[in-house]
């Protein structure tokens, strides 16, 4: 078990593990981004809750991957994931949530197809 301390932002689980998790990251074929403890708590302060900044954060890694500026500057090289929690962090990045009314705009209510599930 690693005892760096580090904590763990597991995109698309909604969910930030802490070190004892790094076992699991150490088996995964797919390495799990290391975040810097200073750059999440930093960001935590300004996004107050950790699914919304998990959001934040995979959006704007997404874009940072796809080739977008980063909005911050560094010495080191930094990865997609500080950099946006920087970039959060110094309040270059917000986010705004949508209304119940936007959201009806941009997804109008349509008729759902229904799911049979079957037991086996």
């Amino acid at each position: 078990m690693a005892t760096d301390g580090a904590i763990y932002v597991v995109f698309g689980s909604l969910g930030l593990y802490n070190d004892e998790l790094a076992e699991t990251r150490e088996k995964t074929t797919h390495p799990l981004p290391t975040i810097r403890d200073e750059y999440l708590h930093a960001a935590l302060k300004i996004i107050n809750d950790p699914n919304i900044l998990v959001n934040v954060v995979s959006i704007r890694v997404k874009q940072l991957k796809r080739g977008n500026r980063a909005l911050v500057e560094s010495l080191e090289k930094l990865s997609a994931e500080d950099t946006a929690l920087r970039e959060i962090a110094e309040g270059k990045i917000s986010y705004e949530l949508a209304t119940p009314e936007e959201l009806a705009r941009r997804y109008p209510p349509r008729e759902r197809p229904t799911i049979t599930v079957f037991a086996a």
